[in-house]
């Protein structure tokens, strides 16, 4: 099995085989950067009308598989930067979408796809700030406070909607699970018509951890292996896909998606686990979404964390 035969080398062999596996994912990264093919073109995020809609401007969404909204009247409207991403080949039925922490003028998109395509688990890996730079907009409610947004959506019998509203549930707002280090937001969202009728609602979790800095790795494996688990509970059957995202929805977020990916192939024993599957998921990530896990020091800590996820399930501590 690849974990056990991996850390049962020395220090100093583990770091060799794990730098010298993640220079040669850099390696790929960087030839499609400076000779893109027309599959993993980003020209569409690059267009003029959208440019103020991404975050960052080396983090963008390929054409072929990027998110687009639903009910929009023109280009601008429909663009959002985020990607649909799968382990593709590995027969989880997980599915994610990978997005940037939202800006302020970005808030109403990211609820209409998250409505749109019927997530019930959004995970949020970065605090609203780091040294004092923004990461991510309070696109959340606050307790006793609801956000309102204009939305688009069909005509119906009772209207047409024009009013996205967002709010805590008033009899479970927001809990802290201190395994996972995470605050638990129970999150309503409400579409209104113009006589504020409520036309739809739906209910879902936001999972927010704040014990990962940008760039960075959390201090032991124990809490984000506890929050891709409560990911996991929270994700019901006939559920859409999970919304990941940190600041610019690459580095946490690749590395939380490989971690909760490679969680269910050890969980179900795969044959994936014979070979390299952390190096194979993260190839395939990258496939979906450009520079997911970030820096070596993220992938290392795939590496510990899914070396930890294993060895709890085939030697758990005794009760």
């Amino acid at each position: 099995m690849f974990l056990r035969t991996l850390f049962s080398k020395n220090e100093r062999e583990i770091q060799e085989y794990v730098y010298t596996r993640f220079r040669e994912l850099n390696k790929w990264q960087n030839l499609l950067l400076t000779h893109p093919d027309k599959h993993y073109s980003t020209s569409i995020a690059r267009r003029p009308e959208v440019r103020d809609k991404n975050r960052y401007t080396n983090i963008l969404p390929y054409n072929y598989n990027r998110v687009q909204l639903l009910y929009a009247k023109d280009f601008r409207e429909g663009y959002i930067n985020a990607s649909y991403v799968e382990p593709v080949g590995f027969n989880t039925g997980k599915r994610y979408i990978v997005t940037q922490g939202p800006l302020e003028d970005t808030m109403g998109d990211f609820w209409e796809m998250v409505f749109q395509q019927r997530t019930q688990v959004i995970v949020c890996l970065t605090p609203p700030e780091e040294g004092g730079r923004e990461k991510c907009a309070r696109y959340y409610p606050e307790r006793h406070q609801f956000i309102e947004f204009p939305a688009r959506g069909p005509m119906t019998k009772n209207g047409r909607i024009t009013t996205l509203q967002v709010h805590l549930r008033e009899d479970e707002p927001e809990t802290i699970d201190d395994d996972a280090y995470a605050w638990v937001r129970h999150i309503r969202l409400s579409f209104l018509n113009e006589d504020l009728d409520v036309l739809a609602e739906t209910a879902l979790v936001q999972l927010h951890f704040y014990g990962w800095r940008d760039h960075d790795v959390p201090d032991d494996t124990a809490e984000i292996l506890a929050l891709s688990r409560l990911a996991d509970k929270y994700n019901g059957p006939g559920a859409g896909p999970m919304v990941v995202h940190c600041s610019a929805g690459c580095g946490r977020s690749g590395a939380f998606c490989v971690i909760n990916s490679g969680m269910q192939l050890i969980d179900r024993d795969s044959d994936a686990l014979q070979g390299d599957f952390i190096y194979a998921l993260t190839s395939k990530f990258r496939k979906q979404r450009t520079t997911m896990v970030q820096t070596s020091s993220q992938y290392m800590f795939c590496h510990q964390a899914l070396r930890d996820a294993y060895q709890q399930k085939n030697n758990p501590p005794s009760q």
